[in-house]
């Protein structure tokens, strides 16, 4: 996935999220590259029923959407990502810092 601008705006409800230049690539056996891009997406979420795990979406707008949706041979779809793998633990260069400065 790559997204190319990124921005949350935590004011009044519902909260927004919006991304440009978005782009989700397809699976190795697809057709094509990319399974999902689109110039801009426009996300409102109600904050409240998420702390009841709900999710309530007011508002989801796209711009220059392209969606991608296909099956392998074996029926498999593109969108079955599966369990996330779980990251390797990085080792640190003795140079680098062990902590993070937040001033």
């Amino acid at each position: 996935m790559k997204i190319g601008a990124f921005h949350v705006d935590w004011g009044d409800p519902p909260i927004r999220i919006t991304a440009e230049d978005i782009h989700v690539a397809n699976a190795d056996w697809g057709t094509r590259p990319e399974m999902f891009a689109a110039r801009r997406l426009e996300l409102e979420v109600r904050p409240w029923p998420l702390l009841r795990m709900r999710y309530v979406v007011p508002r989801l707008a796209l711009d220059g959407p392209n969606l991608l949706l296909e099956k392998s041979k074996d029926g498999k779809g593109n969108w079955s990502f599966g369990a996330a793998k779980a990251a390797t633990p990085q080792k640190t260069h003795p140079s680098s810092p062990t902590s993070t400065d937040w001033r």
